[in-house]
């Protein structure tokens, strides 16, 4: 009953926490004053993709034409679309759904974690102040704000995988805990493979462990990963192909090692940060900082949270990336070689401080008398610096902000009740209310600044006259915007395919081609197309003249940007809110034959949709290419007879007979049809030997 209590405390802390997102509950979530988001640019646009492919061509989309002239959408673990517990979106009005999710995601990692700290026998008071230390981190929701919402749905899920490897522990059926860790670690992977390092170096700190036998953990973590393996198949399978065909598989130490944290970037530790990066961002909360210092100096009670440390000194030393000498050559390790931001490293950190203040809480909880001296006096330095450093930085700039301000009131409140706290001069259990409620109140405060909210109307509907236009055109039409004038999720909204896009996979034969499209020089790994050199799409690439006949060849009707295109040969423009809008494509070049007049290329479109396109052609005779981005996967028919496809060639290029055909392009790749077999079959075994062992009890 009084573990009841505390869930239901839980559950109103968490409505408290989020009340800002369930008041704009229809409104897309954004970090301090960036006007950029993955959730509006990645998330929404493929859902709403998704949605619209089901209800419009009732299929679910293996290939996509909004971005890239086209690419795998099945193959980008973006897509959301093997993620079965994000469709819950799909239920509702988007962005609606997408936030709903995102809710029940953070509810589940709360549960999940208060139940993980109630296995590691931390009591139900320190459980509730490590769950919400977990969960409410301005870590976490810095990173809501700049929309990493798969990565988010992985982090929620990793509590239970912990929990149960715990349960496990403790002496449960190695079989039964095998398939459930298992379980969750398909969740995890599905949602998003970036996570399963940082996820596999704290489950590794909670499950080796001296004392056990290391042939048996190393089983259990085997198995445990095999069956996550299995259930997360569509994920990963198809991911190494595109991979492979992919600027990602090139990338540099240097270019993996963005986002390193730095000294300056150590600060936030002490003083909250409400605008900049969402990866540098770490504030866990003065309360957390404060239990987690004082922990390292209670050598009679902290022989069970040393390992914790070992995580937090781990994860701190991988996230400074570049700034350390020598961590390149980690990063080059395979699985590394394919993980970017260091900074991400910063989330095992959260993972430590959370379990290690809920530890010391129940440590000072229970008197320090028998130690010689006040261990609290080894927190009086930090509270010291918090003050000295605020009241130099007023010397300095003549202003004292809310960030400085704020680090005052609730370093010097904590070390004060911490202080009375481990004395018990007063009722323990009051002051221990005071201090988690400190922690609700720093923490909620610090997430409500952080983030800003922008409707859908507002972000789809900002041109109206501009996509009216764009939206008039035949869909195997593109438009390319050197300047973002049209938004990724503007393009999801209204149906416009793209010649660029933002996506971290990009066909690197696609790259090379872009370039010469756009004039634009790619030196470095970016995720958008064309790069923004100083992240001002408005500014960056001004002056620079894209190639016509290139962007002909794509089919590319319009060119729109926030800056006129002067001597470019591209004609004249239309000025169309606030845009400048040419017309490049006065003939239509979706379909060229080497050896026939353009006035000859004569057809009709019958079927266009994500996974089939289908052609009524008059041929001359030779060979034909499509205005449509090659992949393996994808299957020609001419007359209903399979006809061989050039691999090599970017477009699709194809041998079609003289005369009257229809043409069918069928996007049915065999890597994804054997891993949905096997992740299938493998889910039902799962859920059904699980089911089986409960009714068997």
């Amino acid at each position: 009953m009084k573990s009841k209590k505390k869930l239901i405390i839980l559950f109103i802390i968490f409505l408290i926490g989020n009340i800002n997102i369930l008041f704009n509950i229809n409104d897309f979530i954004y970090l301090g004053s960036s006007q950029f988001s993955d959730i509006p640019i990645t998330h929404y646009s493929n859902l709403l993709f998704i949605q619209k492919s089901i209800q419009e061509n009732q299929q679910i989309p293996l290939w996509s034409n909004l971005i890239f002239s086209g690419y795998p959408f099945a193959a980008n673990p973006l897509s959301g679309l093997w993620y079965f517990p994000g469709w819950l979106a799909l239920l509702f009005p988007l962005p609606a759904g997408i936030n709903i999710t995102l809710l029940l995601h953070l509810l589940i990692g709360l549960f999940g974690m208060y139940f993980f700290l109630q296995s590691l026998n931390i009591s139900e008071n320190g459980s509730l102040l490590g769950s919400i230390a977990f969960v409410f981190s301005a870590k976490i929701y810095a990173h809501i704000g700049a929309g990493h919402l798969s990565l988010i749905y992985a982090i929620s899920w990793t509590p239970w995988l912990l929990f149960l490897t715990n349960k496990y522990k403790s002496g449960g059926t190695p079989l039964n805990y095998n398939m459930l860790s298992g379980l969750f670690w398909g969740l995890i992977l599905l949602a998003d493979l970036r996570w399963s390092i940082p996820a596999f170096l704290i489950w590794s700190v909670l499950i080796l462990e001296k004392k056990n036998n290391f042939l048996n953990q190393m089983k259990f973590i085997a198995i445990s990963l095999g069956i996550g393996l299995l259930l997360s198949m569509t994920t990963w399978l198809p991911l190494i192909q595109f991979l492979s065909l992919s600027n990602r598989s090139g990338l540099s130490p240097n270019e993996q090692m963005i986002f390193s944290m730095s000294i300056v970037d150590f600060l936030n530790f002490s003083f909250p940060f409400f605008e900049g990066n969402a990866e540098t961002r770490v504030y866990p909360g003065a309360v957390v900082v404060l239990l987690s210092i004082l922990g390292v100096f209670l050598h009679k009670h902290n022989q069970h949270i040393r390992k914790w440390y070992v995580l937090a000194l781990i994860s701190l030393i991988f996230s400074f990336g570049e700034n350390i000498p020598g961590m390149n050559l980690i990063y080059e390790i395979p699985g590394f070689s394919l993980t970017r931001v260091p900074a991400r490293f910063l989330f095992p950190l959260l993972f430590a401080l959370s379990i290690i203040s809920a530890m010391v809480f129940d440590a000072i909880s229970k008197s320090l008398n028998n130690y010689s001296f006040n261990r609290v006096f080894f927190l009086s330095p930090v509270v010291i610096f918090v003050i000295l450093f605020s009241f130099g930085s007023f010397l300095l700039t003549k202003e004292l902000t809310i960030n400085f301000v704020w680090s005052i009131i609730v370093f010097s409140s904590g070390f004060l009740l911490i202080f009375l706290l481990q004395k018990n001069t007063h009722n323990p259990l009051f002051l221990a209310a005071i201090l988690l409620v400190v922690l609700v109140i720093d923490l909620i405060f610090v997430n409500y600044s952080s983030l800003r909210f922008a409707s859908s109307v507002e972000v789809n509907n900002n041109a109206p006259e501009l996509m009216r236009k764009l939206t008039e055109i035949s869909p195997n039409f593109r438009v390319y915007t050197p300047s973002y004038s049209v938004s990724q999720e503007q393009g999801a909204y209204w149906s416009i395919h793209q010649v660029n896009g933002v996506d971290p996979l990009q066909l690197q034969q696609y790259v090379n081609f872009f370039e010469q499209v756009s004039g634009i020089s790619i030196d470095n790994y970016s995720v958008t197309l064309p790069p923004f050199g100083t992240g001002n799409p408005e500014l960056d690439n001004y002056g620079i003249c894209p190639d016509r006949e290139k962007l002909q060849e794509l089919n590319t009707i319009y060119v729109v940007s926030a800056f006129e295109l002067l001597n470019c040969n591209l004609g004249t423009f239309e000025f169309i809110s606030n845009q400048y809008v040419y017309e490049i494509g006065e003939e239509d070049n979706y379909l060229r034959f080497q050896d026939c007049p353009k006035s000859k290329n004569q057809y009709s479109i019958i079927k266009y949709s994500p996974n089939e396109i289908v052609l009524d052609i008059e041929s001359c005779g030779g060979i034909l290419q499509i205005s449509e981005i090659n992949y393996p996967g994808w299957k020609i028919f001419i007359d209903e007879q399979q006809v061989a496809l050039n691999s090599k060639s970017l477009f699709r290029s194809v041998s079609v007979p003289e005369g009257q055909h229809e043409l069918r392009m069928v996007f049915k790749p065999n890597i994804i049809f054997a891993g949905l077999v096997v992740q299938s079959l493998t889910w039902l075994f799962s859920v059904l030997y699980i089911l089986f062992v409960h009714l068997k009890k």
